[in-house]
């Protein structure tokens, strides 16, 4: 059932066209001057919410029935690629949520995230880090 052409083409809409379309797109509207990347985001979040955008189960269940209205049977072979298709982008997101955690890049100063605490800089992570690391401490002068 799952390699049946009607899942098969579910499932690669959602994993596939919904990247393609959803990333594609904002990388289009930003390169082209139509609209700014958002603020402290970058390309690699921005893929990561277009993966998200695949996890659609409220239209597709909603639409599945209306394209095939004439063939019942195959109701059945698009709910099953949705929910696959579905599952499949949670999977890939959560996977690429890990490994973009391994390569996080490391702050430059070991103690700035203690000082970022302290003088209660509202950031976080390395932003924070950095932010505190280029000041110097108020009793310096």
């Amino acid at each position: 059932m799952l390699l049946d052409p009607v899942t098969l083409g579910v499932v690669l809409g959602l994993l596939v066209g919904k990247q393609i379309g959803v990333f594609g797109l904002v990388l289009a509207a930003v390169k082209l001057g139509m609209a700014q990347r958002p603020a402290h985001a970058n390309w690699g979040q921005i893929y990561g919410v277009s993966l998200l955008c695949g996890v659609g189960f409220t239209m597709s269940l909603f639409i599945g029935p209306l394209a095939f209205a004439d063939a019942p049977a195959l109701e059945v072979e698009v709910k099953v690629g949705v929910l696959a298709g579905s599952i499949a982008c949670m999977l890939t997101k959560a996977r690429r949520t890990i490994v973009s955690r391994r390569h996080r890049p490391r702050c430059r100063e070991p103690r700035a995230h203690q000082r970022a605490v302290e003088q209660d800089v509202v950031a976080t992570g390395c932003e924070a880090v950095e932010r505190v690391g280029h000041r110097r401490p108020e009793h310096e002068s």
